[in-house]
């Protein structure tokens, strides 16, 4: 490193290292990158690190359309976000795939709905709360947070 603030995050299928200032070098599987302020790179299971890239300037999560209940669930549907990030439904992480798709699947009455945490590689979060028994027709829902470039 090289002055840097920087974060490190997991998300069970990749590691990322995100540079808010400064440099860091990512090394792994025998490679080295060199990640500088407003990148990041990952890392998947025995790989080399990924080439930098800008850091996402948005938190994002998408939520699909819930699928057919079973009487006893409150919400079977799924979610995407950047591959980076993390999420965390009704507090127990899930995993998120390549391609960013993640499961949001809760059983049960929820009286205050389902919360749904996105963490991005550079640690700012995204918060919401989905409503239990969402209809199968709804139409898919975005909601982003536009970062500042301001330290949070």
């Amino acid at each position: 490193t090289n002055a840097a603030h920087f974060h490190v995050s997991a998300n069970g299928l990749v590691f990322a290292v995100a540079a808010r200032s400064g440099t860091v070098d990512v090394k792994a599987a025998g490679s080295t990158v060199l990640v500088r302020a407003g990148e990041l790179s990952t890392v998947g299971r025995m790989g080399p690190p990924t080439p930098p890239r800008a850091i996402p300037t948005e938190v994002l999560l998408r939520v699909a359309a819930a699928s057919t209940l079973a009487p006893q669930a409150c919400l079977d549907t799924t979610g995407r976000t950047d591959p980076s990030a993390r999420a965390v439904v009704n507090g127990a992480e899930v995993q998120v795939g390549e391609d960013g798709r993640f499961p949001i699947q809760v059983s049960g009455p929820q009286r205050d709905g389902v919360t749904v945490r996105i963490v991005a590689a550079d640690g700012r979060e995204l918060v919401r709360t989905l409503p239990c028994g969402a209809e199968p027709s709804a139409r898919i829902r975005d909601l982003r947070m536009r970062w500042s470039g301001r330290e949070p």
